[in-house]
């Protein structure tokens, strides 16, 4: 469980973060707070740069995926079950404290007060349900 803090522009950092897992040939489930934020990144991932693509689906609930361990896959709502996927970007409040299908989940908190305050409580509910926690101060280097 990693929490990366004082990020100026949290969708900047997730395409990065994003662009970093596949090159790793690792899978990403991305987690907006909802449709609209959804298709917002979509769009954002795809001109993230103007020389290369980062291949990924939008997972649509009215839609079977078949998914594979290295995809990169955007959703909302409520976390497919028996994803093969083993990390999580959260970038909506949505708390996967319950959810132990996936052994890395990384949350992105913007440089503001209010997303500061709604941290502390994860990460204290994180805490609780006993996940090993990280904490990466981003202020100067987002």
């Amino acid at each position: 469980m990693s929490f990366y803090t004082h990020i100026t522009d949290p969708l900047l950092f997730a395409c990065k973060l994003t662009k970093t897992v596949y090159n790793k040939k690792q899978g990403l489930l991305i987690w907006l707070p909802d449709t609209q934020s959804v298709m917002d990144f979509d769009n954002r991932l795809w001109r993230f740069e103007a020389e290369s693509f980062i291949p990924h689906q939008v997972l649509n609930i009215n839609k079977s995926l078949t998914l594979n361990t290295t995809d990169i896959i955007i959703g909302s709502g409520s976390p497919p079950k028996d994803c093969p996927l083993q990390t999580v970007l959260n970038l909506s409040d949505y708390f996967f404290g319950n959810d132990i299908q996936f052994n890395r989940i990384l949350e992105l908190i913007e440089h503001n007060e209010q997303s500061m305050n709604n941290a502390r409580d994860r990460f204290r509910a994180y805490k609780q349900c006993g996940f090993e926690l990280e904490h990466f101060n981003m202020e100067h280097k987002s």
